[in-house]
């Protein structure tokens, strides 16, 4: 994530200057538990045609920041159909 004050870097879990980003299939086990941490990650996978699947993002924030900046960041997603 990108900002006027410090740095953050993204890793598997928060630290002190460490974010995460997790995603997670809404299957109401309340755990979003992919890392999302490459270029690429998958967590949706051989879903038939016309199926649907909910989803979500959680960001895990560093323990301890106060720059006073705001902070931000992209996501992007991308369907492949094989």
């Amino acid at each position: 994530m990108t900002s006027l004050g410090s740095t953050w870097i993204i890793a598997v879990s928060a630290s002190n200057t460490e974010y995460a980003l997790k995603a997670g299939l809404d299957d109401d086990d309340g755990l979003y538990d992919v890392a999302v941490i490459g270029s690429i990650t998958l967590f949706i996978d051989d879903m038939g045609s016309g199926t649907t699947q909910s989803w979500g993002l959680k960001l895990y924030a560093p323990l301890l920041f106060a720059d006073g900046y705001e902070h931000e960041g992209n996501v992007t997603l991308d369907a492949i159909a094989i």
